[in-house]
């Protein structure tokens, strides 16, 4: 008597396949927000640097001055502009930073946010910024919504999935 291999139904298979989706897409989906995660501390880790190397630089100024153009925005890079164009670089920020740092970070967003490309920065601002006060600035966008993400203020939503925060360097 001859015993024949009886398989797999299709019921079978589809169950199978259907679990292997499921899985693989609670998978991917945790995989998504530890990446969205990831690049917001290497955010804030860049915010800190950017931070101590600024306060070097200003505590060997002659005047105690922060480098850059006084009370205006300006891109952490060292040409053209940054987010969505509507600031410039300032060569001179970068230069002043070279000895305390090799390489100005930038954000390392998501493809399709190429307008979060630098970091801004304010520096020796003399007038209030809502309820902040006079001082040194550093605007950055986050994946993560608030509250709690921003190491700084809270300064809103700017894009769909981004909060843009400020940090205060030092007061005037």
């Amino acid at each position: 008597m001859k015993k024949y291999n009886r398989g797999f139904t299709l019921i079978e298979l589809l169950v199978v396949i259907s679990i292997i989706g499921l899985l693989s897409s609670v998978v991917l989906a945790s995989l998504n927000t530890a990446r969205s995660k990831a690049r917001d501390a290497k955010t804030l880790e860049d915010i800190h640097q950017i931070t101590l190397a600024l306060q070097l630089v200003r505590s060997n100024d002659p005047n105690f001055l922060f480098p850059g153009n006084s009370g205006s925005w300006q891109c952490l890079k060292s040409s053209g502009t940054c987010w969505g164009g509507g600031y410039s670089a300032n060569a001179g920020v970068i230069t002043a930073l070279a000895p305390y740092m090799s390489n100005v970070p930038r954000p390392s967003p998501p493809s399709g946010t190429e307008m979060y490309d630098a970091y801004l920065y304010l520096p020796n601002y003399t007038a209030y910024i809502g309820s902040s006060p006079p001082g040194t600035y550093i605007i950055y966008a986050l994946e993560r919504p608030f509250p709690g993400s921003c190491n700084g203020y809270y300064a809103g939503a700017y894009d769909v999935g981004y909060y843009y925060c400020y940090s205060f360097i030092d007061g005037l």
